[in-house]
């Protein structure tokens, strides 16, 4: 299996935790690992890969925590520098 896959493999199961049942720690921590593991300008992860997030992150901006819309903004400030390939991030 590369790299990717594994990459691939371990976030969807993170991004199933999003849902309305989830205890706020457990999203501040969701949210952190796939800013770390999907939102960096070296992500393995290709803009279509990234796509099945996005409902969830559409979710999870408009959360009033400040530290999970820190983590769903710097990921998303990210996946538009890769986008536009720019080096914002």
């Amino acid at each position: 299996m590369s790299l990717v896959n594994a990459e691939i493999l371990f976030l969807i199961p993170l991004l199933a935790q999003v849902n309305e049942h989830a205890k706020l720690s457990m999203l501040r921590n969701a949210t952190r690992l796939y800013q770390i593991f999907a939102g960096g300008s070296h992500s393995l992860l290709s803009n279509r890969q990234s796509r099945p997030a996005l409902p969830a992150l559409e979710q999870l901006i408009h959360l009033s925590d400040e530290e999970v819309q820190m983590h769903v903004g710097h990921y998303l400030i990210c996946l538009m520098a890769r986008m536009t390939k720019s080096s914002a991030c």
